[in-house]
């Protein structure tokens, strides 16, 4: 359901705007991704001049390097915009010091997400907590706004948002409406086999093997409802991987019918900092962990990242913390 109200802010500032700011949250997954370039395009349609913002250091994900025009984050700037808008992001401490800097630089403001807001950027928010993902939401304003700049283009980027943050419909976030939402972008042609095949489902050898070496390691708890993945430096030296290889791992272990509970902590380029991804199912709220860490998401899908010496270090603060959040807990 549409919230005319809600709806008739983005009308009203992105009417008068002509110069459109668009920024996302520190690594940004396929929906925030989806919904900055699907944002941006349909601005464009409308002869808007919209740039796009990624805090630098954080990279876009290897398997969405398939989209069209992935490489103009951070390409063109303006020193100051009449709009700046915020997508996929509840928490302003999750935008990036250098984003938020420039995110300011605007004569006005707006947040679109269906995250719960942890600290607000601006008082002007869409928010639908409700709605399967940011792109849902944003295929709703731009049919409430004006359908005629939807494009092939502009519902590909919508599609990659909606089937990744509903693990390509199966997430407890999928309902009848984010199916409707899938199949009218299908009706501007878009090739979702392909989009579904290299957002989700392909992965290297080298991932493969990532995969084995670290599954072999799995640490189980709490009567198997909870497991920890680890990937170390050396794990990805030995495979010729990186984090973003991890993804095939991480859609894997959930599925194990005793888990309830699954955290996978990563090693990054600073040696002191970790970063963790948490994914549960039932009753789990995974989220209550990431927020214990200033980190984000969904009750089923969230990260954070964990300052510590080693990554045993970093997995005895996730251990603390799931005792200290009862989150595995059944109320």
């Amino acid at each position: 359901m549409i919230n005319d109200a809600m709806y008739e802010k983005f009308v009203e500032k992105v009417d008068v705007a002509k110069t459109i700011s668009i920024f996302m949250h520190v690594n940004p997954d396929g929906d925030c991704v989806g919904a900055s370039l699907a944002l941006y395009t349909y601005l464009t349609n409308m002869g808007k001049i919209a740039h796009c913002y990624i805090e630098p250091g954080h990279e876009i994900p290897q398997n969405l390097t398939f989209l069209p025009n992935i490489s103009l984050f951070n390409s063109k700037s303006l020193k100051w915009y009449d709009l700046a808008i915020v997508v996929d992001c509840g928490d302003a401490n999750r935008l990036g010091l250098v984003c938020y800097e420039k995110f300011l630089c605007s004569d006005d403001k707006l947040v679109i997400d269906h995250h719960f807001v942890n600290v607000p950027f601006t008082d002007d928010i869409i928010l639908e907590p409700k709605a399967s993902s940011t792109t849902e939401i944003l295929f709703k304003l731009f049919e409430f706004y004006n359908p005629k700049f939807i494009d092939k283009m502009v519902a590909t980027y919508l599609f990659t948002g909606l089937i990744t943050d509903t693990g390509s419909f199966v997430y407890p976030n999928t309902n009848a409406l984010t199916y409707k939402v899938a199949a009218d972008l299908c009706k501007y042609g878009i090739n979702n086999y392909e989009i579904v095949r290299n957002a989700i489902s392909d992965y290297s050898s080298n991932a493969f093997a990532l995969k084995n070496r670290v599954l072999s390691k799995a640490l189980f708890s709490h009567e198997n409802k909870l497991v920890i993945i680890s990937f170390t430096k050396d794990d990805f030296d030995a495979t010729n991987t990186s984090h973003s290889d991890s993804k095939c791992v991480i859609g894997d272990v959930i599925n194990i019918k005793e888990v309830l509970l699954a955290v996978f902590i990563s090693a990054t380029k600073i040696e002191t900092e970790f970063k963790v991804s948490l994914r549960s199912k039932d009753y789990v709220n995974c989220s209550m962990v990431a927020q214990y860490f200033s980190g984000g998401g969904h009750f089923h899908a969230s990260g954070c990242r964990i300052q510590a010496d080693s990554i045993e270090a970093a997995r005895l603060q996730i251990l603390k913390t799931i005792e200290v959040t009862q989150c595995l807990v059944d109320l």
